[in-house]
C-alpha cells in the first residue's frame, strides 16, 4: 500500500505524501530486520520533511539511528539521535518520548555505558506505563459513556410508554368531561398543562441522550485514533 502511495505521489508531484510513504515503508523494512534496505527510504523521508514537519522527522531520525545501530554504525547513529533532539526539542508526543528513551538505551548499551543505559531504560518503561494508563482511561471513558447513553435510552422508552398510556386515558376522560361542570373542564385543562410539561421533560431527556451518544462516539473515535498512533 505504501508503494502505491509513493507511485501516486511521484505521479502527482506531491512531496508531502511521498515523505509519509517512504518513511513508513522504510520503518516497515526496519521492523522486518531489513535495516540496509530500510535506510534509503528513511533518508528520503528525512530529506523531504525535516523542514516542514520537524517533529515527525525527529521520529524518522530515531528509526534511522536504530537501523544504523543494528548495522553497527554507532557514531553515525549518534548524529541522528542528536538531530532528533534538535528537531523535537520540546519532546512533542508521548510516543516520541518512549521511542527516544528506547533508542538512547540501545545506544548506551552499544557504547558500554551501563549507568546511562539503565537510566534511559527506566524512563522508557515509565513513559510506556503512562501511555498504557492513558489508553485504559480512554477505554473506561468510552465504556461509561455507552452505559450512560443506554440508561437514557431506556428512560426515554419508559417515558414514551407512559405517555402513550396517558394519551389513551385522556381519550376516555375527554368523553366524560363533556358532561361535567366548568370545574371539571378546568381540571382537565390543568392536566393537559401537566402532560405538556411531561412531554417537554421527555424531549429534554432525549436531547441529553443524544449528547451522551455523541460523547460515546467521540470517545470511540479518540480511542481509534490512539490505537492507530
Amino acid at each position: 500500500t505504501f508503494l502505491k502511495v509513493m507511485s501516486l505521489s511521484e505521479e502527482h508531484v506531491n512531496a508531502d505524501y511521498l515523505g509519509i510513504a517512504t518513511g513508513n515503508f522504510g520503518n516497515i523494512l526496519r521492523l522486518e530486520g531489513k535495516n540496509q534496505e530500510a535506510l534509503p527510504f528513511l533518508y528520503t523521508d528525512y530529506e523531504i520533511n525535516y523542514q516542514s514537519v520537524p517533529h515527525n522527522t525527529a521520529l524518522t531520525c530515531l528509526h534511522i539511528a536504530e537501523a544504523l545501530m543494528a548495522l553497527d554504525s554507532i557514531p553515525k547513529a549518534k548524529i541522528y539521535i542528536d538531530r532528533a533532539s534538535q528537531l523535537n526539542a520540546k519532546k512533542v508526543g508521548a510516543a516520541y518520548s518512549a521511542n527516544y528513551f528506547e533508542v538512547q538505551t540501545l545506544y548506551y548499551r552499544k557504547v558500554k555505558n551501563t549507568q546511562l543505559a539503565a537510566a534511559y531504560l527506566d524512563s522508557a518503561l515509565a513513559q510506556k506505563d503512562a501511555l498504557c494508563a492513558l489508553y485504559n482511561s480512554k477505554i473506561r471513558t468510552a465504556y461509561q459513556s455507552e452505559i450512560s447513553a443506554k440508561k437514557y435510552l431506556n428512560s426515554i422508552q419508559s417515558n414514551e410508554t407512559e405517555e402513550a398510556h396517558a394519551d389513551w386515558l385522556n381519550g376516555i376522560m375527554i368523553g366524560s368531561l363533556i358532561v361535567l361542570s366548568l370545574a371539571g373542564l378546568y381540571a382537565f385543562n390543568q392536566r393537559r398543562q401537566k402532560l405538556k410539561l411531561q412531554k417537554k421533560i421527555a424531549q429534554n431527556t432525549k436531547i441529553q441522550a443524544v449528547a451522551q451518544l455523541e460523547c460515546f462516539v467521540n470517545g470511540l473515535r479518540e480511542r481509534n485514533e490512539l490505537i492507530e498512533k
